[in-house]
Protein backbone atom coordinates (compact mmCIF):
# COMPACT_ATOMS: atom_id res chain seq x y z
CA UNK A 1 0.00 0.00 0.00
CA UNK A 2 1.43 3.38 -0.92
CA UNK A 3 1.58 6.28 1.53
CA UNK A 4 -1.41 8.11 0.03
CA UNK A 5 -3.63 5.02 0.14
CA UNK A 6 -2.54 4.28 3.68
CA UNK A 7 -3.25 7.86 4.78
CA UNK A 8 -6.70 7.79 3.19
CA UNK A 9 -7.50 4.49 4.86
CA UNK A 10 -6.47 5.79 8.28
CA UNK A 11 -8.36 9.06 7.75
CA UNK A 12 -11.51 7.11 6.88
CA UNK A 13 -11.06 4.86 9.92
CA UNK A 14 -10.79 7.84 12.29
CA UNK A 15 -13.83 9.68 10.94
CA UNK A 16 -15.75 7.73 13.55
CA UNK A 17 -14.40 10.23 16.11
CA UNK A 18 -16.08 13.15 14.31
CA UNK A 19 -19.06 13.09 16.68
CA UNK A 20 -18.63 13.65 20.41
CA UNK A 21 -21.52 11.40 21.46
CA UNK A 22 -20.28 8.55 19.26
CA UNK A 23 -16.77 8.96 20.65
CA UNK A 24 -18.16 8.87 24.20
CA UNK A 25 -20.13 5.71 23.38
CA UNK A 26 -17.07 4.04 21.92
CA UNK A 27 -14.91 4.82 24.94
CA UNK A 28 -17.72 3.79 27.30
CA UNK A 29 -17.97 0.41 25.55
CA UNK A 30 -14.19 -0.02 25.67
CA UNK A 31 -14.12 0.78 29.38
CA UNK A 32 -17.14 -1.27 30.49
CA UNK A 33 -16.98 -4.13 27.98
CA UNK A 34 -20.56 -5.29 27.76
CA UNK A 35 -22.56 -2.08 27.42
CA UNK A 36 -26.23 -2.07 26.45
CA UNK A 37 -28.05 0.75 24.67
CA UNK A 38 -29.94 1.34 27.94
CA UNK A 39 -26.57 1.81 29.70
CA UNK A 40 -25.60 4.35 27.02
CA UNK A 41 -28.91 6.22 27.23
CA UNK A 42 -28.61 6.44 31.02
CA UNK A 43 -25.00 7.57 31.08
CA UNK A 44 -24.85 9.95 28.12
CA UNK A 45 -28.46 11.18 28.13
CA UNK A 46 -29.27 10.39 24.50
CA UNK A 47 -32.56 9.23 23.05
CA UNK A 48 -32.68 5.51 22.34
CA UNK A 49 -33.00 5.95 18.54
CA UNK A 50 -30.01 8.32 18.49
CA UNK A 51 -27.95 5.90 20.62
CA UNK A 52 -28.87 3.03 18.27
CA UNK A 53 -27.85 5.15 15.27
CA UNK A 54 -24.38 5.61 16.76
CA UNK A 55 -24.09 1.96 17.81
CA UNK A 56 -25.01 0.85 14.30
CA UNK A 57 -22.38 3.16 12.80
CA UNK A 58 -19.74 1.81 15.20
CA UNK A 59 -20.71 -1.77 14.30
CA UNK A 60 -20.64 -1.02 10.57
CA UNK A 61 -17.17 0.50 10.97
CA UNK A 62 -15.90 -2.63 12.69
CA UNK A 63 -15.21 -0.91 16.02
CA UNK A 64 -17.70 -2.89 18.13
CA UNK A 65 -19.71 -6.11 17.98
CA UNK A 66 -22.88 -7.33 19.69
CA UNK A 67 -22.99 -10.09 22.29
CA UNK A 68 -25.85 -11.45 24.37
CA UNK A 69 -26.15 -10.28 27.96
CA UNK A 70 -29.23 -12.04 29.25
CA UNK A 71 -32.19 -11.05 27.10
CA UNK A 72 -30.48 -7.87 25.88
CA UNK A 73 -27.73 -7.20 23.37
CA UNK A 74 -24.57 -5.74 24.79
CA UNK A 75 -21.69 -4.25 22.86
CA UNK A 76 -17.96 -4.88 23.21
CA UNK A 77 -14.87 -3.88 21.26
CA UNK A 78 -14.70 -5.95 18.09
CA UNK A 79 -11.21 -7.27 18.90
CA UNK A 80 -8.19 -6.79 21.14
CA UNK A 81 -6.49 -4.41 18.69
CA UNK A 82 -9.45 -2.01 18.87
CA UNK A 83 -9.49 -2.22 22.66
CA UNK A 84 -5.74 -1.52 22.89
CA UNK A 85 -5.96 1.38 20.42
CA UNK A 86 -8.77 3.00 22.41
CA UNK A 87 -6.90 2.50 25.68
CA UNK A 88 -3.84 4.14 24.13
CA UNK A 89 -5.88 7.09 22.81
CA UNK A 90 -7.47 7.62 26.24
CA UNK A 91 -4.06 7.58 27.92
CA UNK A 92 -2.69 10.09 25.41
CA UNK A 93 -5.72 12.37 25.88
CA UNK A 94 -5.27 12.21 29.67
CA UNK A 95 -1.57 13.00 29.32
CA UNK A 96 -2.31 16.03 27.15
CA UNK A 97 -4.98 17.24 29.59
CA UNK A 98 -2.52 16.90 32.48
CA UNK A 99 0.12 18.82 30.55
CA UNK A 100 -2.36 21.55 29.63
CA UNK A 101 -3.45 21.93 33.25
CA UNK A 102 0.14 22.61 34.32
CA UNK A 103 0.84 24.87 31.36
CA UNK A 104 3.09 22.41 29.54
CA UNK A 105 1.56 22.63 26.09
CA UNK A 106 2.67 25.35 23.72
CA UNK A 107 0.07 26.23 21.14
CA UNK A 108 0.65 25.11 17.59
CA UNK A 109 3.21 22.43 18.41
CA UNK A 110 2.88 18.71 18.95
CA UNK A 111 4.30 17.26 22.14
Amino acid sequence: MDLLSEARSIMQMFRIFGNIERTMILFMIAKQNGTTVNDIVGAIKLSKPYAYQHVNRLRAGGWIKAIRRGPAKAYVCSNLDVHLLLRSLRAEAARKCDMASIGGISHGQDN
